[in-house]
């Protein structure tokens, strides 16, 4: 850095304004620190400090009036505001003035340095872009640019050779007219020069226009061409004369400043500032033609922990890999319109921290942005290598609507906002829609679910996810478990753990076991047909099911009417439904296996099953459940029980599942311990039936 960085502190607080000066020169910058406005402004006259942190409530006048005085006197000084018990209006009133950024006290020191580190960086730009400016000027009026004589046909006469040094093209190769300046023209850049020109017809005949240039080498520069049309005694066009200056250089430093003010340093998304811009204008298109939009918030789920356990450079590799992945769902979704005439787009943004932000455009219906949410949450559960290290994250996503959830920009951010909590407060790796109901109580919103159940299968509100299982010894798909999601209209995906008791108490469990048999069987001859190999689908059913005698008949009547082969479906049950129904579900099951289906046990270990249960069912398979699972390796007793299932399982001729598999040390044991298979995030989440198809065709890596 050479010379150490000035830093001016105002701030009336002793301790603060001590504690941050001494944390300033560690990192060595050179701090002064002063208590008053009327000092401050002193101090910078004559310091010329390159970054001053001002706190916005002083005792002799307001930091908004000691940050507008520096700016005006050395409007390089890059001030940054720090806020204590000061509104957030204030803060973003002093950005809008001219602050580089604002921060709350207390502050995070990384965050801090981070914050000072970038506001250096754009003096710098802003410095050398003025000089650029200065050297700019100096050209224009000291030195001959590249005049010209040229014609309406776009064909050329230099009046001297540094076009070649321009260019690449010799002068001769215009002037003999072999080619002309159309012909080195960037493409996209034709009509609207074009444009200016004819504007420039009907005025003084004068014009200046930017555009880029293709060299004989391929690199693109940017000219500025400054022209004057003249006529002959008719008025028709006799010929145009003028001068080219290459002004790339500068042009790159006011993209450089763009990019600092507009885009997020570390993932280079769209931040903040430029969000709201670009939500602005959706939101004016939106209107105009009565279009849906979306603002889906977004924030991972114990992002602090990755921090403060691998460090902020692991954590921002984490972020840029986010950013990445969030990108290609937006690319890739084929539910999103995009205009290439309006403002109608969608893209994702990086809001500060963990928290990212999508806007989904000119939408059908409100389940396009779901579909998109839970895309969003399937993409973040795959592994992200880091350094040679796996890491799981989640996320919580809260969906706004316009015009449902707001009309303008605070009310349709604030409200997912709002929903995110929710959807956090929902058990987090899930999304929710932002509705006023998300503040209702427990027994309201038991109420409320309990209330619309009974039209879920009507509104064709319930889905089937799928998650594949593994033959643990070639990785490859041999099944898949058919899982049940609600997708409320209003409060977003609820999990079956919460509204399956209340299909039990309302009467609703049998068509709903009945239709999720019937969805899955027929899925599941749906990839046969796509040219798939045959392979098994596993349903679960609900302690209640088997007390009803009709289950048999049942599920007999469905693989009837679809026509898929008994062999290809197994129902799963868990312990303490086999518990509660003895007598009745060993006929039941027995009734089962004479048909060829396949019958687990799920969630082995959890319940009170006894060995003597396990000899007289007819089990084809045992799932061990993933609390066993997860602390393989971890807890000693997890790492026994699992061991002492697997082979109890084989003294027994049972096929053994473990599910809840999410690291590749889980899967090398059960491999070690002849486990047959496995399911589970280090393969796959549950998924809708496309992705599927996807992991079929490729293999999941």
């Amino acid at each position: 850095m050479g010379t150490k960085a000035r830093i001016l502190v105002v701030d009336d607080e002793p301790g603060f304004r001590k504690t941050l000066s001494d944390i300033l020169r560690a990192k060595g910058y050179a701090a002064v620190s002063v208590d008053k406005g009327k000092t401050a402004l002193e101090m910078a006259k004559d310091e010329n400090p390159i970054v001053a942190l001002i706190d916005l409530k002083l005792e002799d006048m307001s930091g908004l009036e000691v940050m507008r005085e520096i700016k005006q006197r050395s409007p390089v000084t890059q001030c940054i505001v720090l806020t204590g018990n000061a509104s957030q209006a204030s803060a973003i009133e002093a950005v809008n003035l001219g602050a580089y950024s604002y921060m709350h006290k207390p502050y995070d020191v990384e965050q801090l340095m981070v914050t000072i580190r970038r506001a250096i960086e754009k003096r710098e730009v802003e410095r050398a872009l003025r000089e650029s400016e200065t050297k700019y000027r100096l050209l224009i009026h000291n030195l001959p640019n590249i005049v010209f004589k040229g014609y309406r046909d776009w064909s050329v006469h230099f009046i001297d050779d540094k076009i070649d040094l321009l260019t690449g093209y010799k002068k001769e190769e215009f002037d003999s007219r072999k080619m002309n300046w159309a012909d080195i023209v960037v493409k996209e850049d034709i009509e609207k020069i074009k444009k200016i020109f004819l504007q420039a017809l009907k005025t003084d005949k004068s014009y200046v226009r930017e555009y880029r240039i293709i060299t004989k080498t391929g690199d693109i520069l940017w000219i500025q061409e400054g022209s004057q049309i003249v006529c002959d005694g008719s008025g028709e066009i006799e010929f145009i004369t003028g001068a080219f200056l290459d002004i790339t250089e500068r042009k790159r430093a006011e993209k450089k400043i763009h990019d600092l003010a507009y885009y997020d340093g570390v993932t280079r998304l769209p931040n903040r500032q430029l969000f709201r811009e670009h939500l602005s204008r959706a939101l004016a298109y939106a209107k105009r033609h009565k279009r849906l939009l979306a603002v889906l918030f977004l924030d991972l789920d114990h992002f602090k922990q990755i921090n403060d356990t691998l460090g902020h450079h692991v954590g921002d590799l984490l972020l840029r890999r986010v950013a990445d992945r969030l990108k290609k769902i937006l690319r890739k979704s084929d539910l999103i319109t995009r205009h290439e005439a309006d403002d109608s787009i969608s893209y994702v943004s990086r809001f500060g921290g963990d928290e990212f932000v999508l806007l989904l455009t000119d939408l059908k219906q409100p389940h396009d942005a779901a579909n998109v949410a839970q895309r969003a949450l399937y993409e973040l559960s795959k592994a992200f290598v880091l350094e040679e290290r796996e890491i799981f994250v989640s996320g919580s996503i809260g969906i706004s609507l316009y015009p449902s959830d707001g009309e303008d920009i605070d009310t349709l951010i604030k409200n997912a906002d709002t929903a995110m909590y929710h959807a956090k407060n929902q058990g987090r790796n899930n999304f929710q829609f932002y509705v006023d109901s998300v503040k209702v109580t427990t027994s309201e919103r038991r109420l409320i679910l309990g209330t619309d159940l009974r039209g879920a299968l009507e509104h064709e509100e319930l889905i089937l996810y799928y998650q594949p299982q593994l033959d643990i010894n070639t990785e490859k798909i041999i099944g898949t478990e058919a899982l049940i999601r609600w997708l409320h209209p209003d409060l977003g995906l609820v999990s079956p753990t919460e509204f399956i008791p209340l299909a039990e108490e309302a009467g609703l469990i049998e068509p709903i076991n009945e239709w999720v048999l019937r969805t899955a069987c027929s899925q599941n001859l749906a990839w046969q047909a796509a040219g798939f190999p045959p392979m098994r689908v596993a349903v679960n059913f609900s302690n209640l099911s088997f007390k009803q005698r009709r289950i048999v008949k049942t599920i007999s009547r469905v693989l009837r009417d679809i026509g898929m082969a008994p062999q290809l479906l197994e129902i799963e049950l868990t312990e303490g439904t086999l518990v509660r129904n003895e007598k009745e579900t060993i006929r039941a099951l027995e009734q089962l296996k004479e048909l060829g289906i396949c019958v687990a046990i799920d969630d082995f270990g959890t319940g009170h099953f006894s060995l003597y249960h396990l000899r007289h069912y007819p089990f084809d398979a045992i799932k061990i459940d993933r609390c066993f699972i997860k602390d393989i390796g971890a807890a000693q007793d997890s790492t026994a029980i699992t061991t002492a299932i697997i082979a109890m399982a084989r003294g027994l001729q049972l096929r053994v599942i473990a599910e809840g598999v999410e690291t590749q040390q889980q899967l090398t044991f059960l491999r070690l311990q002849d486990c047959d298979e496995v399911q589970g995030y280090l393969f796959s989440r549950p998924v809708p039936s496309n992705d599927i198809i996807q992991l079929l065709s490729t293999g999941i890596t």
